[in-house]
């Protein structure tokens, strides 16, 4: 039997298309005791410290919601919150969960009342709550500066520096979250210092390693590694020098990353790598936000908002809306490619896969690594983009030269994205995702082809229905004008069929050739109507002239061989005179034999009625001559 280990392994080496078929295999073997908070709970922990060290990955937990329906084919946007452990990072996270299940009202922290939710744990002391790297997994859904949909999720970290991380874990968790995140709020109190700088020093030296090592000739050699790095300082003391809030926090943080000739030269390579590694630096400045929630003054019930200091409320708000400000709003996006959730996935899983390993801290291994995740994602919004195109415009039947153009169309297109999104010193890299966006391109090919077929199928059933009914309409009018009638029968199958249908004109020949044969059937049936017709008249008329001849014979007893010679002559005469008279007309030979015949058993019908007439009429002649008899004798004896 597989082992978890081993199950693992081969679930980290999917392509993205292949994800559902694995995480199906692989679905009952994935540990229960992380991914059971998505049924408990929407803070899940995506990644998980151990007590020696190591870390452990949800990945099913993962899966799960980065392909919410929400989030899957969606950019995203993580707004990821780190720095100093006790630092009140969890804190500002529920915050902004409440400001986000607002509908980014203004007016969610104005009822001081009403208690602060406890959704990310947060409590006064000096042990930390939160351990590694933990997802809000609910998205929220707004609008960037393009008009579309960006899936908005949160992600907390472990507290750095705290006296139970060594280093290394702190600077993994440091860097990992600001390579996942969008932007990264950096939170830190009082003021920013060299102890604030110096942990974005190894990240920025990670991040321009790993970058330089990427770097080719298409690549934009001013573009950032990172997108966005917020520094919000809490208990700001210098209020009088910089306002608080987003402007005098620009202010502040332009002047403590300016050097100088006399800094020394490491200070000036910090704030240089930082404003060469992220596109945007802002900082917000917050003031103190009261006794009671810094934790200075013991209570014995939950904090509720009226315990925050109302300037603290004031600018806390200002700083969520300038931060979800559509104007603001730029989703992930890595190597100039916007990510969408399942693209996200790539890269959560390598990182952590790397993480794991120990391998994270080698920018070499990184790199590669991050191409691959990079080829992946492209790979996979250019096969979505294909299947877009596709649909978009075979929604109806289309013939096959016309959908084999627009794949090859589509294809190029494809493959000539893929040129210009993805491009790494690793060549073989781009050669492998080059034929598997070919072969998966072929494979929906083949999909769209299956498709269209079933599509043709339907549609000359579709055909064969409006001829019939196109004849039956023909032939509901055809007795009023035969020529409107064919007309309005050919206009409501064009009415009613696509000209893009190739094979509409052989279905449109078969109901022109329907009515035709309709024609000669109908023609040829009132013909024979009429013919019948006529035939029947000559039947009436010979059985005139066999009953004329008939009644001349009757009155008189005739022995019975002369009868039958009569009846027989007088047959004869009339069915003569039918042939005659049918042959004159040039009848249909099978409907003059077929009246002869029905003639001829009538006028043999007549015998029997002949037979029993002159049977009395010497039933007749017998009692005539028996009483002439018995007269003569009476005579003779009187």
């Amino acid at each position: 039997m597989e082992t978890w280990k081993e199950c693992k392994k081969e679930f980290l080496k999917f392509v993205n298309f292949k994800r559902e078929e694995l995480l199906e295999k692989y679905a009952e073997k994935v540990p229960k005791k992380i991914s059971k908070f998505l049924e408990k709970t929407l803070r899940v922990p995506i990644l998980i410290q151990n007590k020696d060290g190591s870390y452990e990955f949800d990945e099913l937990a993962a899966w799960k919601i980065f392909n919410h329906e929400d989030v899957k084919n969606n950019p995203v946007l993580i707004i990821s919150i780190t720095g100093a452990m006790r630092k009140g990072k969890s804190f500002l996270l529920n915050l902004l969960i409440i400001f986000l299940e607002s509908e980014m009202d203004n007016r969610c922290f104005s009822d001081d009342t009403k208690e602060i939710p406890q959704i990310f744990p947060w409590k006064k002391g000096q042990n930390r709550v939160t351990s590694g790297i933990w997802i809000w997994s609910k998205p929220y859904m707004i609008t960037g500066q393009d008009g579309k949909k960006v899936a908005v999720l949160l992600m907390d970290t472990q507290g750095a520096f705290d006296k139970d991380s060594k280093n290394k874990t702190e600077t993994d968790i440091f860097t990992l979250s600001s390579l996942l995140s969008t932007v990264q709020i950096y939170n830190v109190k009082d003021n920013i210092d060299e102890n604030v700088l110096r942990p974005l020093s190894d990240l920025c030296n990670y991040a321009l390693e790993v970058f330089r090592l990427s770097q080719n000739e298409h690549l934009d050699q001013n573009a950032k590694v990172l997108q966005n790095l917020t520094f919000l300082i809490r208990d700001f003391q210098d209020d009088e020098n910089y306002s608080f809030g987003t402007k005098g926090g620009k202010l502040y943080l332009n002047k403590q990353l300016s050097t100088s000739e006399s800094d020394d030269a490491d200070v000036q390579v910090v704030r240089a790598n930082i404003s060469k590694t992220f596109n945007s630096l802002n900082c917000c400045l917050l003031p103190y936000p009261g006794v009671i929630i810094a934790g200075h003054k013991g209570i014995d019930r939950n904090v509720t908002f009226g315990d925050m200091d109302e300037d603290f409320r004031f600018q806390v708000l200002k700083f969520f809306l300038n931060l979800l400000n559509p104007e603001n709003i730029s989703p992930k996006s890595i190597g100039g490619v916007k990510i969408t959730g399942d693209n996200f996935l790539n890269y959560l899983y390598m990182y952590c896969d790397l993480l794991q390993s120990n391998q994270f801290s080698e920018p070499t291994t990184t790199m590669k690594a991050q191409a691959k995740a990079s080829a992946q994602s492209v790979t996979q919004t250019l096969i979505r983009t294909y299947c877009e195109a596709m649909d978009a415009s075979n929604q109806n039947y289309r013939s096959k030269s016309a959908l084999d153009d627009q794949n090859e169309q589509e294809k190029e297109k494809a493959l000539a994205e893929f040129c210009r999104l993805f491009t790494s010193p690793y060549t073989d890299l781009v050669s492998e995702y080059k034929d598997v966006l070919f072969r998966e391109i072929e494979k929906e090919k083949k999909n769209h082809e299956l498709n269209r077929h079933v599509k043709e199928l339907l549609e000359r059933n579709r055909c064969n229905g409006l001829v019939d009914e196109g004849l039956q309409l023909y032939k509901d009018n055809r007795k009023h004008d035969k020529e409107t009638a064919r007309q309005n029968a050919l206009t409501m199958f064009d009415q009613q069929t696509s000209e893009d249908l190739d094979f509409k004109d052989v279905y449109k020949a078969e109901l022109k050739k329907n009515i035709d044969a309709h024609d000669r059937f109908k023609d040829e049936e009132d013909r024979l109507k009429q013919e019948i017709g006529e035939l029947s008249e000559v039947c009436h008329e010979a059985l005139a002239i066999f009953e004329d001849d008939i009644n001349k014979l009757k009155g008189k007893y005739v022995p019975h061989e002369q009868l039958a010679e009569n009846h027989n002559q007088c047959r004869k005469k009339a069915l003569k005179y039918f042939q005659e008279s049918a042959n004159q007309k040039g009848y249909n030979q099978e409907n003059v034999t077929y009246s002869k015949n029905q003639l001829n058993n009538r006028l043999q019908s007549f015998y029997p009625h002949l037979l029993r007439e002159n049977e009395k009429l010497l039933v007749i002649k017998r009692n005539f001559r028996q009483q002439s008899i018995i007269i003569i004798i009476i005579n003779i004896n009187y």
